[in-house]
C-alpha cells in the first residue's frame, strides 16, 4: 500500500463495522443516535497559560478492536499559532521520543518501519492550523497513545485574551477540476485535498470517544474578569493564584471549538512584557486617550458567504451581522455588498453613495438570504476589487464568512497583490472556523479579524468590533532595546497586539514602545519592567520566526525561502509544512498483514448542509461497539441563475427599460414557477444582478432594479436575549440613522427620539470615549449639538435635548467635551 495516501476506509473494515451498530436512545421527540466505535479512543487537552503565552499537551488515545495489524490515520485541527515542539508515542510503559526531521526523510522512515511490521508515529503539517497523525501496526487488542506538545500566544478579540481548541475539522470546499481517480478529492487548485478532506460520520452518529480538556490560567498578577467558556459546560476552580477551567460534562462530544474568553482588570494597564534568555514577547495595549484619526472617505465593500455550510443557525447570524455593518457607515462612505456561493451578486453594478435611500436597500438584498452551494471566495473578491477605489477613499473589505475553503494559500496571494488602499475586516462565524485563514488574509492588508460562534451575542461582539475598524490609531510602532520577528502591527482602539522578537542586548531595567499616532504626534506606551516567561515565550518567538518564512514561501511564491524555512524549523524543534516529527518502536511485532484506517469525523456542530438535526451528548458511559458510515455526498450546486443568452438577446430589441420592465416581469415569472424557486412574485429575484446590469443606464438601471413589490422594511434586529440589556440597545441602535439621528417611534419628533436614545445609551455606561456603543453615542450627540441652534423658542424638544446632552457632558467628564456643549448652548441662545 501506499505509503502515506489518506485513503477510505479499508471495504472489509467498514463492512466489518457496519454490521456492528449499537442504538442509543436521546430521549423522547428525538432521533436514535448511533454510537460507534472507532479506533480513536479519546482526546485529553491539558493547557498552563501564563500572561501572553501558553504551553499544551495533547493525547490521542488509538485502540485496535480487530484481529490483524492496523494503521490509524487521522486528520485533526490545532491552533493555527500552535508551535509544536514534541512528540511522544507510548506503547504500554514505554516512552519513546520522536525526532524532528525533514518531511520527505521522515515520511521514508515511517514508511519502512511500517512496511517492516514495527510500530512507528508521524506528525505532519498539512496547513498552518491542520495537521496528521499516523501510527502504524497496532497490534490486535493493543492501546497506543500519541503525545504532542505545543506552545502559543493567545489571541486577543473583544477586548480580552482567548483561548480557543479546535476539536474538528470544518468540511472546506475544494475548487478546480477532479484529479486522479473517482475517490480522489484532489483537484487541480488544491492537490493536497486528500490531506485537509477527512471522510465523515453522518448525522446521528457519534464517536465513542473520550474528551477532556482542563485549561489553567495565570493573569500574571491581574484579576481575571469576564471568564466565560462560549460552547461548552464547563467547572472552574481557583488555587495557588490560578483558575482552572475544566469540561463539566463527561459525554461532550468533539463537534465544536473549545473557546475560553476573559478579560485582565487593573486600571491603566497598556500592556506588558515577558522574557526568557534573549527572546520577549509584548502585549501592547493602545492608550484610551488617543485622539481619533481624521474621517477619511472609505468604501466599504461587504462580502457575505452565502454557501451551503453557511446554512442552520449561520446564516442568521451572517445577516444580522451585516446589517450592523451598515449601522456602522458614516456620510460620505460608500457602500457595495455582495453574496456569493458557487455563484455571486452584487446589489449594484458599482459602489453606491451611503444614505439612508441605500441602506434600505441594502437591508432588503441581505433579508433576503439563504444558503446553498459552495464556497468560491476568490471570484467575488476579483469582481469587486479589480479596480483601486475612487481617489482620496480608503476600501475597506468586510467579509463575512466562515472560511471554510481549500485554497486559501492563492487567495491570500492574490489579495495580498492588489496595489491599492485596500483593509481586511474578517469575520468569521461558525462553531468551527477557519481561523488561520481569515487572520491571514486580513493581516496581508493591515486589517483585523474577529471570530463569533452562532450562539455569541452577535449584536454586542459586532458593534465593539465595528468601533475599532475606522483608520489605526497608532501607526510605526517600535520597542527600544529589541528586534520584532517582524513589524509591529498597527494599533486599533481598543485592539491589543502581541509582539515576540529577541533582545538586542541585556534587558533594560524597563521598556517602553514608540509609535506616531493619527495627528502625527509620537507618543509612549510604557511596558514596565521584564517579567519571567519561560519556555513558551522562547517557542513563541521561534514560531513567529517560522511562521513569517513560511508565509514568504507559500503565499509569495519565493521558492528561495523553503532552505531558510526548512533550517529554522530544524533549528528551532518546530514543525512545519517541510518537516516531520517520526519515531520507530525498536521492538518486533508478530507481523501480519494489516489493515489502514483514515479515522472519521463528526460533522461540526450547527452545520445543516448535511440535513439532520444536531447531535446531543448522551449519558451512555462505556464503548458500544457501532458503525463507521461513509462520508455525506457532495453539496449541492448553487440554483441555476436565469438565462444570459436570452437576456442579452431581448436587450437587443428592447426599446426602453421601461418597456423591458413591462415584458420581463411574466417572463421572469415563468422562469422561476419553472425552476421552482419561490422568490420575488415580480421574477426578479431570479435574475443575476451582475447581468442584468447591461440592461440601460445606471439611473435607469437603479429605478428597474428596485422596481418590483419590494418587501416592507426590515424589523430592528430581534431581542433574542431579552434578558440582557445590551442586546435590547442593539435593537435601539438599528434605528439610528446615518446621520446619527433616530427614527422616532410613537409619533415623538426625531429631535425627542434622538435624545431619548442618547440618554438610554448613557444610561448603561456608554460614552463617545468607552462603551459598546460609543461610536452610536458619537454620531448622536454630533446631530444633536449640530441641530441644537435650530430649536425653536420654546418648543418642548429643547428642555429634552439640553438634558440629553448634559448628561453625555456629565457622563464623559472631559473639557473638551463641556466646551462643544457649551458652543452648541451659546448658538442656541444667539438665536432667541
Amino acid at each position: 500500500m501506499t505509503a502515506l495516501a489518506i485513503r477510505p476506509m479499508n471495504e472489509a473494515v467498514y463492512n466489518e463495522l457496519r454490521g456492528c451498530r449499537v442504538p442509543t436512545e436521546m430521549g423522547a421527540g428525538r432521533l436514535v443516535a448511533e454510537d460507534v466505535v472507532l479506533p480513536l479512543r479519546g482526546t485529553d487537552v491539558h493547557a498552563e497559560l501564563s500572561g501572553p503565552a501558553g504551553a499544551v499537551t495533547v493525547t490521542q488515545t488509538f485502540a485496535n478492536d480487530r484481529d490483524v495489524p492496523l494503521e490509524c490515520v487521522y486528520i485533526f485541527p490545532l491552533p493555527p499559532e500552535a508551535a509544536v515542539t514534541q512528540l511522544v508515542f507510548v506503547v504500554g510503559e514505554r516512552r519513546l521520543v520522536a525526532e524532528l526531521q525533514e518531511r520527505a526523510k521522515a515520511e521514508r522512515a515511517y514508511q519502512a518501519a511500517r512496511d517492516a511490521g514495527q510500530r512507528a508515529s508521524l506528525l505532519t503539517s498539512e496547513r498552518a492550523d491542520v495537521f496528521t497523525t499516523n501510527v502504524a501496526n497496532i497490534q490486535p487488542g493493543e492501546e497506543v497513545r500519541v503525545e504532542l506538545t505545543y506552545a502559543q500566544t493567545l489571541s486577543f478579540d473583544d477586548g480580552g485574551f482567548v483561548f480557543r481548541f479546535p476539536l474538528v475539522l470544518g468540511d472546506r470546499y475544494i475548487p478546480g477540476a477532479p484529479i486522479g481517480d473517482e475517490l480522489s478529492v484532489d483537484t487541480d487548485q488544491v492537490a493536497d485535498a486528500h490531506r485537509i478532506k477527512p471522510p465523515r460520520l453522518l448525522p446521528g452518529v457519534r464517536p465513542a470517544h473520550d474528551l477532556t480538556i482542563s485549561v489553567s490560567v495565570d493573569a500574571a498578577g491581574l484579576p481575571l474578569t469576564d471568564l466565560t467558556c462560549s460552547q461548552h459546560t464547563t467547572s472552574t476552580s481557583v488555587a495557588d493564584g490560578r483558575v482552572t477551567v475544566e469540561l463539566a460534562r463527561a459525554d461532550e462530544l468533539p463537534n465544536k471549538d473549545f473557546i475560553l474568553r476573559w478579560r485582565t482588570g487593573g486600571d491603566g494597564v497598556q500592556g506588558a512584557i515577558w522574557t526568557h534568555e534573549d527572546r520577549f514577547c509584548a502585549v501592547v495595549v493602545p492608550p484610551a486617550d488617543l485622539p481619533e484619526a481624521d474621517v477619511v472617505p472609505r468604501e466599504v465593500v461587504l462580502v457575505v458567504d452565502t454557501s451551503g455550510s453557511m446554512g442552520g443557525p449561520k446564516m442568521p447570524a451572517a445577516i444580522e451581522a451585516a446589517r450592523l455593518v451598515l449601522r456602522g457607515l458614516r456620510e460620505g462612505d460608500a457602500l457595495q455588498v455582495v453574496e456569493f456561493n458557487t455563484r455571486h451578486r452584487k446589489l449594484w453594478r458599482k459602489p453606491k453613495a451611503a444614505v439612508d435611500k441605500t441602506i434600505a436597500e441594502a437591508d432588503r438584498f441581505l433579508s433576503g438570504l439563504g444558503a446553498t452551494g459552495g464556497t468560491e471566495i476568490l471570484s467575488p473578491l476579483k469582481d469587486v476589487l479589480r479596480s483601486a477605489p475612487a481617489s482620496g477613499r480608503v476600501r475597506h473589505l468586510v467579509l463575512i464568512t466562515d472560511g471554510q475553503v481549500g485554497n486559501e494559500a492563492e487567495i491570500v496571494r492574490w489579495v495580498g497583490s492588489l496595489d491599492q488602499n485596500l483593509r481586511t475586516f474578517a469575520i468569521g462565524i461558525d462553531t468551527a472556523v477557519n481561523e488561520a485563514f481569515l487572520k491571514s488574509l486580513a493581516s496581508q492588508t493591515r486589517g483585523l479579524a474577529s471570530f463569533m460562534t452562532p450562539s455569541d451575542p452577535i449584536a454586542e461582539r459586532m458593534t465593539r468590533f465595528l468601533a475599532t475598524v475606522g483608520a489605526p490609531v497608532l501607526t510605526g510602532a517600535s520597542i527600544d532595546g529589541v528586534e520584532p520577528t517582524c513589524a509591529i502591527a498597527d494599533l486599533y482602539q481598543g485592539r491589543p497586539v502581541v509582539v515576540t522578537g529577541t533582545l538586542e542586548g541585556e534587558a533594560p531595567a524597563s521598556f517602553t514602545l514608540r509609535a506616531t499616532g493619527s495627528d502625527g504626534v509620537v507618543r509612549t506606551v510604557d511596558l514596565g519592567a521584564p517579567r519571567a516567561g519561560g519556555a513558551p515565550v522562547a517557542a513563541a518567538v521561534g514560531k513567529a520566526r517560522v511562521a513569517e518564512l513560511e508565509s514568504a514561501w507559500l503565499l509569495q511564491s519565493r521558492d528561495g525561502d523553503r532552505p531558510a524555512l526548512l533550517e529554522a524549523s530544524l533549528a528551532e524543534g518546530i514543525l512545519c509544512t517541510l518537516t516531520g516529527f517520526v519515531v520507530v518502536d525498536p521492538t518486533e511485532t508478530d507481523g501480519g498483514e494489516g489493515q489502514s484506517m483514515t479515522v472519521p469525523v463528526m460533522p461540526p456542530a450547527d452545520w445543516d448542509m448535511y440535513g439532520a438535526a444536531s447531535i446531543q451528548p448522551s449519558t451512555y458511559v462505556g464503548r458500544p461497539g457501532g458503525s463507521m458510515m461513509p462520508p455525506p455526498p457532495p453539496m449541492a450546486p448553487a440554483p441555476m441563475q436565469s438565462m444570459p443568452k436570452m437576456r442579452r438577446a431581448w436587450k437587443k430589441s428592447a426599446p426602453s427599460v421601461t418597456l423591458a420592465k413591462s415584458l420581463f416581469k411574466p417572463v421572469a415569472g415563468a422562469i422561476d414557477a419553472f425552476r421552482g424557486g419561490g422568490g420575488d412574485p415580480d421574477g426578479f429575484d431570479a435574475m443575476d444582478k451582475a447581468e442584468a446590469m447591461d440592461l440601460g443606464s445606471d439611473d435607469d438601471l437603479d429605478e428597474f432594479d428596485l422596481m418590483r413589490s419590494a418587501p416592507a422594511e426590515p424589523e430592528p434586529l430581534a431581542e433574542v436575549r431579552k434578558e440582557e440589556a445590551p442586546v435590547s440597545l442593539a435593537a435601539l441602535a438599528m434605528r439610528q440613522r446615518l446621520d446619527g439621528s433616530f427614527t422616532p417611534m410613537s409619533g415623538e419628533s426625531v429631535m425627542a427620539a434622538t435624545a431619548e436614545a442618547l440618554m438610554r445609551l448613557l444610561d448603561a455606561g456608554n460614552t463617545d470615549l468607552r462603551g459598546t456603543y460609543r461610536q452610536a453615542v458619537t454620531k448622536a450627540v454630533a446631530w444633536l449639538l449640530g441641530s441644537l441652534p435650530g430649536i425653536p423658542g420654546g418648543h418642548t424638544d429643547r428642555v429634552v435635548v439640553m438634558d440629553a446632552l448634559k448628561q453625555w457632558v456629565d457622563s464623559t467628564g472631559t473639557t473638551s467635551a463641556r466646551e462643544r456643549f457649551e458652543a452648541a448652548a451659546g448658538a442656541l441662545s444667539a438665536t432667541r
